[in-house]
């Protein structure tokens, strides 16, 4: 019967909790909560569902990339938007989910096109708030960095976009050939980082060898995956 659920299942890519009560309902009768619970619960098990909230649930054995802005950086994000220009904006704590430790200190990194880039620095400055690095080099990262600390990069106008916040897509690439965001951790831990990804998360390759062809790091990109035994979907 579970089997017919997951067949089932499968003409969704996401449901919430009260269809798939429903659904179980539909293929066990009219059982218990506890019964669907536990059903639920061996769904999850066999990574057919994985849980988004308490009322929402996605199907498939790999997720989708997305992450929560801290409420400084919601902050610091509510502010750009007030200033009208493109931007995406992420912290350094995303990558605690692919290393085997914690990093010591979250940065707030916003990427805008180079033409904006000084203004966003003095209208953020002129909005009080602080620690702010304008396109630091890694020297100057390792100097001045603190926690909370603002890194403000200039953008590729090749990267993949989505609104204000950053594409895994980017992120794959960029950990790769971004000197600063590879800072936060140590080189022989890319291999690693790629693996849970690539494992975990639905990743679109088309975008992420498109990307690395324009920054002109695709072949060596390839080679350093190929190297390294890395394997996605691809």
């Amino acid at each position: 019967m579970t089997q017919t659920i997951i067949n089932e299942l499968s003409n969704y890519s996401e449901i919430n909790r009260e269809d798939l009560f429903h659904l179980i309902s539909k293929n066990y009768g009219d059982c218990k909560k506890s019964t669907i619970y536990s059903i639920i619960s061996k769904l999850i098990e066999e990574d057919v569902l994985y849980k988004v909230t308490s009322k929402y649930y996605r199907v498939g054995t790999k997720r989708r990339f997305g992450y929560l802005l801290s409420p400084y950086a919601s902050k610091i994000k509510n502010e750009l938007n007030k200033y009208g220009v493109p931007f995406i904006i992420y912290e350094t704590s995303i990558l605690n989910d692919w290393l085997n430790h914690l990093l010591a200190s979250n940065c707030i990194i916003i990427e805008v096109d180079k033409m904006h880039s000084e203004f966003i620095f003095d209208y953020l400055k002129s909005r009080k708030f602080k620690n702010i690095l304008l396109n630091p080099n890694v020297e100057e990262l390792y100097k001045y960095k603190t926690d909370d600390s603002i890194i403000i990069m200039n953008s590729s106008k090749y990267s993949p976009k989505k609104d204000e916040y950053i594409m895994l897509e980017k992120i794959i690439v960029d950990l790769y050939s971004n000197k600063i965001l590879k800072s936060f951790f140590e080189e022989a831990e890319l291999k690693y980082i790629y693996e849970t990804i690539f494992k975990v998360y639905q990743v679109d390759f088309q975008k992420v060898f498109s990307y690395a062809k324009r920054k002109k790091i695709y072949e060596s990109f390839i080679e350093y995956l190929e190297t390294n035994g890395i394997k996605g979907d691809f």
